[in-house]
């Protein structure tokens, strides 16, 4: 079960990680403000990161929108980390999207790893280790445990299977 559960975060972290980056691509040609005036704080994908931004004085906002950015080429200014203090008592913090992204890829990569556990059988339904078992039946939760699947191929009639003796004529 724990295989199962690692696989599918695995899984889950590479497509969400996969997406981020997607966006990151995305937001250095166009990007996405949100303003929200009554904190005066903004958030903004843009620019291959995420922008954190706020100020002390009120009228510098214009009301609680959200507004689609275009750029004339591709801006890749986002793509360091950085804090910003704004001498007006404001600041900006950027985080790149690829980070989290780098980090989730490295993630679902070590999930998906066996972590130096032998393939030894396991139940298909509880995860049980069936190494040994000669009954059939796994002992964990009572499933019929299904043979073996060869790993040689046969040659089936008509068909023939690369470096197999030729039968003689």
């Amino acid at each position: 079960m724990r295989n199962r559960i690692n696989l599918l975060l695995g899984r889950t972290a590479a497509m969400v990680a996969i997406a981020m980056l997607l966006v990151c691509v995305v937001s250095a040609r166009w990007g996405v403000l949100w303003i929200r005036h009554g904190s005066n704080t903004w958030a903004e994908i843009d620019v291959g990161a995420v922008l954190v931004g706020w100020v002390t004085q009120s009228a510098a906002f214009a009301p609680s929108s959200i507004q689609l950015l275009h750029h004339d080429g591709w801006g890749w200014s986002g793509w360091k980390p950085r804090i910003e203090s704004i001498t007006s008592g404001g600041g900006i913090v950027s985080i790149p999207i690829w980070i989290p992204a780098i980090l989730l890829a490295g993630l679902s990569l070590w999930l998906g790893q066996s972590r130096g556990q032998s393939h030894s059988p396991l139940c298909r339904t509880c995860g049980y280790n069936l190494t040994g078992n000669v009954s059939g039946i796994c002992p964990e939760c009572g499933r019929p445990i299904p043979p073996p699947r060869s790993k040689c191929r046969t040659p089936t009639p008509g068909r023939t299977v690369r470096n197999a003796p030729v039968p003689p004529a």
